[in-house]
């Protein structure tokens, strides 16, 4: 009689970690969905913001020295292909920032009043 309840009870205890590792399977695979889609929505800001971020040091510390030289040479320096490109990257990423904050306001308003 002892025999068949703990065997039962070993049963139930596998189908119990069965459940129990499939639910974390669902769970892993919602998640994995989820993160993909987070990526997708927020990949193309986030290289923005990190490319705003870089190209904006590398003007600064390339083109626009912090020094007396640096201030006689920048009218020279400005007009230069690099510079040039640094300073397309950071208006149109402060343009693609700004933009994404609008569209996070405006989804963050949809959910409060909808």
């Amino acid at each position: 009689m002892k025999t068949s309840r703990n065997a039962v009870n070993i049963v139930y205890e596998k189908e119990e970690t069965k459940s129990s590792m499939s639910s974390f399977i669902e769970f892993r695979e919602q998640a994995s969905r989820y993160f993909k889609t987070f990526i997708e929505l927020f990949g193309i800001y986030m290289f923005w913001i990190v490319l705003h971020y870089i190209c904006s040091n590398l003007y600064a510390s390339w083109c626009t020295k912090y020094t007396i030289i640096g201030f006689i040479i920048s009218p020279f320096v400005a007009s230069a292909p690099h510079c040039t490109a640094f300073r397309w990257v950071i208006t149109n990423g402060g343009n693609v920032i700004t933009t994404m904050w609008i569209t996070f306001g405006t989804w963050c308003a949809k959910k409060i009043l909808l």
